[in-house]
């Protein structure tokens, strides 16, 4: 072959590559910003329900969320069996030992097993085309978003011990704020705007809960569903 044929194929090639890692990147950041919809509207609605009808919902429908995060990836009947399982090894966990900290343990191990199988799924289906680990953004946010909540979830469980009843709703809403706004933080790797969303959540919520706990109720709501519809406004565009 021609040198100079050569070197445009091997330039062509490179070309298609890289319009490739494009593509598939431009595919992370939607599937990552549908998770951003889920869980941000997971967290608005739960803290709807404690202001407006005094529900806490938020281990029923921590489930609930875990099926429609996985939903474009894995498919209906799967993410259901899935997660439907998950949770009866919640419950019955639970049930069984009335041990907190053993639930949680539970439900983090069988998050993690239950997002792999989801996706594993997804790629012999050929639903979901990821992109090489080395180069891969979203994986390595979502599971840091997991660690953050699942710590949080120890520490808040710890200091609740310690903390006097009427103090435990500023408290948590000043340690959940917190982490929300790591995550979001984190996320900012992914979107700029997720950034922004992060400081807000990291002064604002505390900021507000100093003034009262309805007033970092109402913070972390906004916040909240202003994540999810940055997340849907990045899935859609």
């Amino acid at each position: 072959m021609n040198p100079k044929h050569q070197e445009l194929h091997e330039l062509l090639e490179t070309v298609d590559v890289l319009r490739l890692l494009a593509q598939r990147g431009r595919q992370e950041v939607r599937g990552f910003s549908w998770y951003m919809v889920v869980w941000g509207l997971y967290a608005a609605l739960n803290l709807l329900a404690e202001l407006l009808l005094n529900l806490s919902l938020w281990i029923p429908l921590l489930f609930v969320a875990f099926f429609f995060s996985t939903l474009p990836v894995a498919g209906v009947l799967s993410s259901f069996g899935i997660w439907l399982a998950v949770a009866l090894l919640s419950y019955a966990t639970y049930a069984l030992s009335h041990q907190w900290v053993l639930t949680l343990a539970v439900v983090v191990l069988g998050a993690t097993l239950g997002y792999i199988l989801a996706y594993r799924i997804g790629i012999q289906r050929q639903r979901y085309r990821p992109l090489p680990l080395k180069v891969a953004l979203a994986p390595r946010i979502g599971w840091a978003w997991g660690m953050v909540m699942a710590g949080m979830s120890i520490v808040f469980w710890n200091l609740i011990q310690w903390v006097p009843s009427h103090h435990i709703g500023a408290v948590s809403l000043i340690l959940w704020g917190y982490a929300l706004g790591v995550g979001l933080f984190l996320s900012g790797l992914m979107h700029p705007g997720f950034f922004w969303l992060g400081l807000a959540a990291l002064f604002g919520i505390p900021i507000a809960t100093a003034i009262s706990p309805e007033a970092g109720s109402w913070a972390y709501v906004l916040i909240a569903l202003a994540m999810a519809v940055f997340g849907g406004y990045l899935y859609r565009r």
